[in-house]
């Protein structure tokens, strides 16, 4: 039987309970729950995601893939990946980044800073190191979707918030590292194959819900 002493310390040292009243393992059962879901093309996506960004960035700068990465990172916040390229191509053509909440800081790195030292949240520099080099990233992408993933729900902005709180990003990068050792795949197959079953499944069927509650029609390929 759990005491209420005991529940209270497992709280205190499990960031992921205390600030989503979710245990760690909880969390890595719902990544692993997420990732089985996918079928065979949506694995195959999942499993090539971040080798197809790769390759873009040793085509938009071959002599220095590293920076490419950090621009298409800097310029991803709350962008679609297909405005995320235009702007990315669009800032090589310029020499300055425009049209994105961090485009300084893209251009800041553009112009020869290396990412490390610009990018403040962990996860663009998470993205901006696995873009670079996917066989070693240095950690694991924890974005919206992946918190959504680790919830079992769709996430709210409070909830991608509580990402910036003490040790809650650290915990939910190594959710995925665990679910990645249950499942025999790496932790950034696994963010990228569980990221496109839930935008897929979860969130375009919440969006076709949202437009039946308001009588707006529900169009094929709209954006959820």
């Amino acid at each position: 039987m759990t005491t209420n002493r005991e529940t209270i310390a497992r709280t205190t040292t499990d960031p992921i309970l205390k600030t989503y009243a979710l245990t760690f393992d909880d969390a890595v059962r719902n990544i692993v729950t997420t990732f089985r879901r996918a079928d065979a093309d949506q694995r195959g996506r999942g499993a090539a995601w971040y080798d197809e960004a790769h390759a873009l960035a040793r085509a938009v700068d071959p002599t220095d893939i590293r920076r490419a990465a950090g621009v298409i990172a800097a310029l991803s916040p709350r962008m679609p990946w297909g405005r995320n390229v235009t702007l990315t191509l669009q800032a090589y053509a310029d020499g300055v980044a425009t049209g994105a909440p961090f485009a300084a800081q893209a251009t800041r790195i553009l112009q020869g800073e290396d990412f490390a030292t610009v990018l403040r949240g962990p996860k663009t520099r998470a993205f901006a190191e696995t873009i670079a080099d996917p066989s070693a990233a240095a950690d694991v992408v924890v974005d919206r979707h992946a918190v959504s993933v680790l919830l079992g729900r769709n996430s709210t902005d409070a909830d991608t918030a509580r990402l910036d709180r003490k040790g809650v990003y650290r915990a939910c990068a190594d959710a995925y590292v665990a679910a990645g050792r249950i499942l025999g795949v790496s932790p950034t197959v696994v963010q990228a194959t569980t990221w496109v079953v839930w935008r897929e499944s979860e969130i375009r069927t919440a969006a076709a819900a949202r437009r039946e509650r308001t009588g707006a029609p529900i169009l094929a390929g709209a954006s959820a």
